[in-house]
């Protein structure tokens, strides 16, 4: 790129090196595209670790307070936002809490049991719906 009139290789990861690169009137924009190339290529090297992501969400069942919210809601229940915040403040939400908590909300079995059904790595609530209006 041009730095005070003259060509400067840039160096990606330590181990590549770009050639230099001069076109005139390029500026800032020159820099930019070089800098986009090299988190590309960046990017393209990574992988998500899924086993360890599927780990991490199998630990935090506190994602399915917003289900559990959202039915409670649904029938009528008040201060659901308070009775959720009451058990998961302060100490980690088992399956086994969890449970105990649906099993002693006043809706319908049927209800109880689409929620009983549900594990962190298998609710993606809103999610879909709004990913299709993107």
């Amino acid at each position: 790129m041009m730095s005070g009139g003259k060509a400067v290789p840039v160096t990606l990861s330590g181990a590549e090196e770009v050639p230099p690169v001069s076109v005139p009137g390029s500026g800032n924009f020159g820099h930019s595209l070089l800098g986009y190339v090299a988190a590309a290529r960046g990017l393209d090297r990574l992988e998500a670790d899924r086993a360890r992501l599927a780990d991490d969400l199998d630990a935090n069942w506190e994602v399915l307070a917003e289900a559990v919210q959202t039915v409670m809601r649904r029938h009528g229940i008040e201060d659901a936002y308070e009775q959720l915040k009451a058990l998961t403040r302060g100490e980690r939400v088992t399956p086994e809490r969890l449970r105990e908590f649906v099993h002693g909300l006043p809706i319908p079995e049927d209800a109880k049991a689409r929620l009983l059904a549900l594990t962190p790595g298998t609710y993606t609530g809103a999610a879909p719906e709004l990913a299709k209006k993107i």
